[in-house]
């Protein structure tokens, strides 16, 4: 990506109006407009629900006592099963109908408000989001209620239905702009090294990963995955992937044990954006300023090359805005807006 210092939400806003919402992006982020998810219009547009019409659809999964569960070894499932996974290799080959994975219109008002409003328009980026396969991984359950991820079979559906969902989003967004960049978001990272999660291993969430970044980058598209936690780092910047976002604002240390890794990312091109602006939107301006001066010097002396650091970055605020009120989406996205321009003035 061109350009230092770009900036640009994570994803979900507080708005109902997908139009207010889409004018405080277009005010803040110019240069890399994203979508805005709105979960507060509807419980269809959070994080889990969003991406999984295609296998409800299917009859692969279904809502039940409050979770969403896969309903393997039920009567049926081994057909319904092989019927998914021919519409998946038919899409993942190129001849298939991608609409299969179309974001329901009813679970992304702010998706397809956007497209209407940019419709016609040639921007150099856009920003589209899907929430990633580990934390879905981790929310879906199987039959008898263990978490999808653990198991091969759902763990495959799972990434193959993140890829081509993801694949669609890019199609829609490339009609806007020469380049999109597609984040995945994964919150659920934080759970490798947890007590709670200790089976999960990170060759095998890096090579789900890895599945779904190949995938979207021979295809064009610009990756990156959000974490709003601490997390083993050396998974993401081991990875394909070409953005790592994560929040510099509560979990910047968490970070410094992986200084080598980071400068390896780097040096293979890939960017590091910073989630510098706390979500509360209670920070001050030349605060922020200071501390990402401050946490560039940290990973510096620890060997990470300062010219990168500088020259591939770009800022978000340290999550979504979807749970804060009005005000503090503006401020924080205004701020996000203020940071980015004084360090591409004072450091260009």
């Amino acid at each position: 990506m061109r350009g230092r210092f770009l900036c640009t939400g994570v994803g979900s806003l507080p708005h109902e109006s997908a139009d207010a919402a889409i004018d405080l992006i277009d005010e803040t982020f110019p240069e890399l407009p994203h979508w805005p998810q709105l979960p507060r219009r509807s419980e269809l547009e959070g994080l889990t629900r969003q991406y999984v019409t295609p296998l409800m659809e299917a009859g692969l999964l279904v809502e039940s006592a409050g979770r969403l569960a896969f309903v393997d070894g039920s009567a049926g499932w081994e057909e319904r099963l092989a019927g998914y996974y021919e519409v998946c290799l038919a899409c993942e080959e190129g001849v298939g109908d991608l609409e299969a994975f179309a974001l329901p219109r009813e679970a992304a008002v702010g998706f397809y408000r956007f497209l209407e409003r940019k419709a016609g328009a040639k921007m150099e980026y856009v920003k589209g989001q899907v929430t990633g396969p580990l934390t879905l991984g981790l929310e879906l359950v199987d039959s008898r209620g263990r978490s999808a991820f653990y198991d091969d079979t759902l763990r495959d559906l799972i990434l193959r239905t993140v890829r081509l969902s993801a694949l669609w989003q890019a199609e829609q967004l490339a009609a806007l702009a020469h380049k999109v960049v597609l984040f995945l978001d994964e919150p659920g990272l934080y759970a490798h090294g947890s007590s709670l999660f200790i089976t999960l291993d990170g060759p095998t969430i890096r090579a789900g990963l890895d599945s779904v970044y190949s995938f979207l980058e021979a295809r064009g598209v610009i990756t990156g995955t959000h974490v709003c936690a601490g997390t083993d780092w050396s998974i993401l910047l081991r990875s394909e992937v070409g953005v790592v976002n994560f929040d510099a604002h509560g979990h910047f240390a968490s970070l410094l044990p992986y200084a080598e890794e980071l400068a390896a990312f780097l040096e293979r091109g890939g960017i590091l954006a910073w989630g510098i602006v706390p979500t509360s939107g209670e920070a001050e301006l030349d605060d922020l300023v200071e501390l990402w001066k401050e946490s560039v010097s940290r990973l510096a002396a620890r060997g990470v090359d300062r010219a990168a650091l500088e020259g591939q970055c770009m800022f978000t605020p340290s999550c979504g805005t979807g749970s804060g009120t009005l005000p503090e989406a503006r401020v924080v996205y205004e701020l996000t807006a203020r940071l980015a321009e004084r360090l591409r003035r004072e450091c260009g």
